[in-house]
């Protein structure tokens, strides 16, 4: 596959999720937006690894989507995220459990993003639950890809790898007249 179809790949991805957000589905728009930085963060992996992990993503989201926009989360509680949504479509997650990070809490549309955080705060959760903005992480995530994609441009070892890696990536073939 190449670079290119890859990267349409990613972008499918997110345009999915900005497409179910425009539609207040805020959990596959959220899921959307985890297989697409788990995707980035598979790609990108050192050469002598065969599998994404914990520290990949973390990396990915570390230099690619955090310096996109503030987000009020770290890096870490994104990944915690993922694995609760991804595994069991929770919140929570073992980390949030084990008191290493934050849940978070998604607000969208007309949320009130300070509202909801106080009244985090104000339940037994507090201290427990950031709030982020899903629109916010969304567009993060959006130019943390295209940050990416101008570093594969300057890096040509790091292309080189994420195009021999793109063959694995999911593809479809349209059939019919």
């Amino acid at each position: 596959m190449s670079l290119p179809t890859a990267r349409a790949r990613i972008m499918d991805l997110l345009d999915g999720a900005a497409y179910c957000l425009l539609n207040e589905k805020a959990l596959p728009a959220t899921c959307l937006c985890m297989v697409a930085v788990d995707t980035m963060a598979s790609l990108s992996r050192p050469t002598n690894t065969d599998r994404v992990t914990r520290q990949h993503f973390v990396a990915f989201i570390e230099k690619y989507v955090l310096p996109q926009r503030h987000l009020p989360c770290t890096a870490l509680e994104i990944y915690a995220l993922r694995c609760g949504l991804l595994h069991a479509q929770s919140p929570r997650s073992e980390l949030g459990e084990a008191g290493k990070v934050r849940d978070i809490w998604f607000g969208y549309g007309s949320t009130d993003l300070d509202q909801l955080q106080a009244a985090a705060d104000r339940s037994h959760r507090s201290g427990s639950v950031v709030v982020v903005s899903l629109t916010d992480l969304l567009q993060a995530i959006t130019d943390g890809t295209a940050s990416f994609g101008a570093h594969l441009e300057r890096d040509a070892a790091l292309r080189s790898l994420v195009e021999q890696r793109s063959d694995r990536l999911y593809a479809t073939m349209e059939t019919g007249p």
